[in-house]
């Protein structure tokens, strides 16, 4: 009974994320990241279609609403089905306009998104190929410490594979 009740919740603030209204849009990305912290949570809200409207959201202009975002979008990707769905959502240019564009918050986040899609081999090709190395750069020699932190975890993951060593 209480996980149909979440489940609904979420289904909500899911549609919520969509809506024309940005107050609505901050609320539900907002409470999508709180909730996303919690490891069965993350299960049920990408079953509930979460992650492709969070990855849209990812090139929001409003700034909370895009920090609520990919804090969500990196708290869902902890999981290893969720980062399945992530990469399916054509999510590695939306995270790179994060890391060229926002806020140190959003971009130390944008970064530790990328170094935990790459965990996965096929995703580190497809991260090195983007052009993802440019702003993890940046953002390494620009960064907050725990930013360059991030950065040089994604470095390590996105470095074992050959491909990656000469960009």
């Amino acid at each position: 009974m209480v996980a149909a009740r979440f489940e609904a919740h979420v289904k909500e603030l899911v549609d919520n994320v969509k809506s024309t209204s940005l107050e609505t849009v901050r609320e539900a990305t907002s409470e999508l990241r709180i909730l996303a912290k919690d490891l069965d949570n993350q299960i049920i809200i990408a079953s509930c279609g979460a992650i492709h409207p969070l990855v849209i959201l990812l090139r929001s202009s409003d700034m909370n609403t895009q920090e609520n975002a990919v804090t969500a979008v990196l708290n869902l990707s902890i999981s290893n089905n969720n980062k399945v769905n992530i990469m399916k959502a054509e999510s590695i240019e939306p995270l790179i306009h994060v890391l060229q564009t926002r806020t140190p918050e959003a971009r130390e986040n944008a970064a530790a998104t990328l170094y935990s899609l790459s965990v996965f081999e096929e995703n580190k090709i497809r991260i090195g190929n983007s052009g993802a190395i440019d702003a993890l750069v940046e953002l390494l020699g620009n960064g907050t410490p725990r930013g360059r932190k991030d950065v040089a975890t994604a470095f390590l993951y996105l470095s074992t594979h050959t491909d990656n060593r000469h960009l």
